[in-house]
């Protein structure tokens, strides 16, 4: 993340073994709606009722967890990804949004506690091409062409022209590990056509800036995609077990749809 900021965001105590830290992904805001500029959550261009279902399926044990979660003045209830039910928490009520957010009725104001169960193991969305897949395709005009000719290319490149998803998807996370992109807290300040600097100029940024550029290309390669945020990994005290998640582990990643499979986080783009 771009924030260095070392204070506490959450802790959390685990009952019995924890995740791999790797593993460790606490879900936040998803953003869906692109400008040019910056990502919001999602603006459908059809009702919202044409958003698709969560439809989570989870799998194995699940991993029992209680969260102490800072005031925050937002109505998020960060979890680990993915949670079929509710935490419980006194004096809120939580749902779930289509994309998988647990939020409560109104901001946190205070500091809460509640306990959560996840399954790091799940997969979600539609299996197959429903309307509402459309607002992840969604790119604003006149930003990024070179992003979009990316795209265009790879379109006409013999090994892609019938490529499905996930081949598209193996594809430029190949490019992401093999083109000279590197991970920094520091990439100055972007432009007006971040995706094209990220992919052409700089070859490096921050979480966002990795997570948006994959997502703008996959979308261009007509794969519907988003940016999840929230928080990676966190650190463990081994004197009372608790674990310690502060504001510099916030992190963003990306969401691609695949058809028959639904969503998959693309754990590679972890490099933060």
């Amino acid at each position: 993340s771009s924030d260095l900021d070392d204070s506490i965001a959450m802790r959390i105590r685990f009952e019995g073994p924890p995740p791999r830290q790797s593993d460790l992904y606490f879900r936040g805001p998803v953003l869906s709606t692109f400008d040019g500029r910056e990502w919001r959550p999602l603006v459908s261009i059809f009702p919202p009722r044409m958003q698709p279902a969560a439809d989570l399926q989870v799998q194995g044990d699940p991993i029992r967890y209680q969260v102490t979660l800072e005031a925050n003045n937002r109505p998020w209830l960060l979890l680990l990804d993915a949670a079929s039910v509710p935490p419980v928490l006194s004096g809120y009520t939580p749902g779930m949004t289509p994309d998988l957010q647990w939020v409560a009725d109104r901001p946190l104001a205070d500091l809460v506690r509640y306990s959560a169960q996840s399954h790091t193991v799940f997969r979600h969305g539609p299996t197959r091409l429903v309307t509402g897949l459309q607002d992840y395709l969604e790119l604003p005009a006149n930003f990024n062409p070179r992003t979009l000719q990316l795209a265009a290319d790879m379109r006409r490149d013999p090994r892609y022209v019938r490529a499905d998803a996930s081949t598209l998807v193996s594809a430029v996370l190949e490019r992401l590990r093999t083109g000279g992109y590197s991970y920094t807290l520091e990439p100055g300040v972007y432009g007006t056509h971040t995706a094209d600097e990220f992919w052409f100029d700089r070859k490096e940024g921050f979480c966002e800036h990795i997570a948006s550029g994959f997502v703008l290309l996959m979308r261009a390669l007509d794969v519907p995609a988003r940016v999840v945020t929230g928080y990676q990994g966190g650190e463990a005290n081994s004197v009372d077990g608790f674990w310690t998640v502060r504001q510099s582990d916030a992190h963003a990643w990306a969401e691609v749809w695949i058809a028959g499979q639904g969503d998959r986080k693309s754990t590679r783009l972890n490099s933060s």
